[in-house]
């Protein structure tokens, strides 16, 4: 428990040091008022049965108006400063996990238990939906009650410390109890995850424009509720379990309470009678008694929320480990280079099989390779494996003899520019699709080129803003829906924008007609001149003005070599060119 509470009082305090201040002020006043409460309705009731001063009264009831608006006024300021403080160190946080996600490892990304691991950890940082530093914040209301408590006790202790052991053995029992239950439905709770995903998903068919075509074209309107329903249903079975165990500690508290309320009765109005104390003591005492209740109740209900919030923390500390893109190599120069591949073998977690088999490949400066096979062959593997998204179960890749698991990351990256098979284009400005984090630096004219060059041009000159028309219409009515071709344009215009050495087209034209693909080839074909370029495809449109050609069959480079080789070799690539051929061609 301690740890969870630890980490978030540390990065508080790292981030923003006055929020750990203003959140221990807040707690201190709101510690303060319920002991007032206690004490002076003793002072104004043992004087309106006495004396009856009214001078008294008057000044009295006055003080305990302003300190009660002052107290309250104060707690209020510093929660609200405290608040202010929380949300910039939640600012801080957020970044730095969505930091964290854009490092890790793309492998990671593809994982189910990478998603139940990410959702597990934000349910620690939101505390189940109380927000970010829930944690933090019941801390600091434990803090208060063991304040209010102490207070308490000493009242009590006055009256007799006989009570406070019966009511301590009572209220000791239910929050055993109370903890058996709760560590109950954790266990419950942690099973939820990979549930709440998939309704998420299935909810997220309903209104996505993603899936609206197809979910109106084949009538899947009952189907997908219905699978909206079974997943309610299942969720509703874990709500259903907790809830039941929830109401056992409910019933057990109810008693004791019951319990507690008879003792506190008959021995307050047994002293009453008996004149062992006035109805001021009475009052006080009734007040202390039923505070004390609340507040044990409130501190042991708190430590066992944050002890089991708390074990979500060990997600956290897990997700935060996960291994990154390695960033503290040594960074390279662009500069004349040579990739070789030396016996790389792949596959991917959790599989035995393997997607690429025993590779051994030179891809040297300036060379034009095609890359081909037909589907599931492990060319967009090769491809993620050659732009260091997975690292090689066997063997290595080297950039000019050094391994690329020593070279700075984002400066091996500086290497490439791609364009690829599932092409992302963003929410934002045509200008901003094609320069990204650059926007700021580039002229549009050269902006406006480089889209000419990618043949959007002809499209550009019908947007009523130009580069600055919105791409998609989620946050602009007059944004503009590319359709695959102009899609992937933009993105080409990306690719050139960067300048890169390395030119990379990983089948985005698979939706396009031949003849649009043949187009889409040349015009790469031109700007990759004076680069290094692979262009992959399952088709073959683009080969014949390729250096090489290597042929992928099951995972394996099974061909090597220039078009008229391979088509004299009769092997697969003549097998797949002569097929295609006869409708392509």
């Amino acid at each position: 428990m301690i740890n969870g509470v630890l980490y978030l009082l540390k990065l508080c305090w790292k981030c923003k040091k006055s929020s750990i201040i203003y959140l221990l002020l807040e707690s201190i006043c709101k510690a303060f008022l319920p002991l007032l409460l206690i004490v002076f309705p003793k002072i104004l009731l043992d004087e309106l049965f006495g004396e009856q001063r009214i001078d008294f009264l008057i000044v009295y009831v006055i003080i305990l108006i302003a300190v009660t608006v002052f107290g309250n006024q104060l707690a209020d300021f510093f929660h609200t400063r405290y608040f202010i403080k929380k949300m910039e160190v939640s600012n801080k946080f957020y970044l730095m996990v969505d930091e964290k996600l854009m490092n890790v490892e793309l492998r990671c990304m593809e994982e189910p238990d990478f998603l139940d691991l990410r959702y597990k950890a934000e349910r620690f940082m939101n505390a189940d939906g109380y927000g970010f530093g829930g944690i933090l914040d019941k801390t600091a209301n434990l803090i208060s009650h063991i304040i209010v408590l102490c207070g308490i006790v000493g009242v009590i202790v006055s009256l007799s410390p006989i009570i406070i052991l019966v009511f301590v053995s009572m209220i000791g029992l239910n929050a055993w109890i109370d903890a058996k239950v709760k560590k109950m439905n954790i266990k419950l709770d942690l099973e939820r995850p990979k549930y709440e995903r998939k309704l998420a998903y299935e909810e997220s068919i309903c209104g996505e424009y993603r899936f609206a075509k197809e979910v109106r074209i084949y009538g899947l309107k009952h189907w997908v509720l219905e699978q909206i329903g079974i997943q309610n249903k299942v969720l509703e079975d874990f709500y259903v379990r907790i809830n039941n165990n929830t109401l056992k500690t409910k019933t057990v508290a109810n008693i004791a309470s019951g319990i507690q309320l008879i003792i506190t009765y008959l021995y307050l109005i047994y002293g009453v009678i008996n004149k062992v104390f006035g109805i001021g003591s009475f009052t006080m005492y009734l007040n202390a008694i039923n505070s004390f209740t609340s507040s044990v109740t409130s501190i042991t209900e708190t430590i066992m929320e944050i002890r089991n919030y708390s074990q979500y923390y060990t997600y956290l500390k897990k997700y935060l480990s996960l291994p990154e893109m390695e960033e503290n190599g040594e960074r390279i120069e662009i500069a004349p280079f040579e990739i070789e591949f030396v016996n790389v073998s792949f596959c991917y977690p959790g599989q035995e099989k393997q997607v690429i088999k025993n590779l051994s490949i030179k891809i040297k400066k300036g060379e034009k390779i095609a890359v081909v096979g037909e589907n599931g062959a492990g060319k967009t593997t090769f491809i993620k494996l050659l732009l260091g998204f997975y690292e090689p179960t066997e063997g290595k890749i080297l950039l000019n003899g050094r391994n690329i698991r020593d070279i700075s990351y984002e400066s091996y990256c500086q290497l490439f520019s791609v364009v690829f098979q599932d092409y992302i284009l963003f929410a934002k400005t045509v200008k901003e699709n094609v320069a990204l984090h650059k926007t700021d630096q580039m002229k549009d004219e050269q902006i406006i080129e480089n889209l000419q060059t990618s043949g959007f041009a002809e499209r550009l000159a019908t947007l009523s803003n130009g580069i600055q028309t919105q791409v998609y219409k989620e946050f602009d009515e007059s944004g503009f829906e590319p359709s695959g071709g102009e899609g992937q344009k933009i993105a080409l215009a990306r690719a050139i924008t960067k300048q890169a050495p390395f030119v990379i087209l990983d089948e985005p034209t698979a939706a396009l007609d031949p003849k649009a693909e043949y187009e889409m080839y040349q015009r790469f074909h031109e700007i990759s001149k004076g680069r290094s370029a692979i262009f992959v495809s399952h088709r073959l449109a683009s080969t014949k003005f390729c250096d090489k050609v290597f042929v992928f069959d099951n995972g394996t480079l099974v061909e090597v070599g220039k078009h008229e080789e391979l088509m004299e070799k009769k092997g697969k690539y003549s097998e797949l060119f002569t097929l295609q051929s006869q409708y392509y061609l």
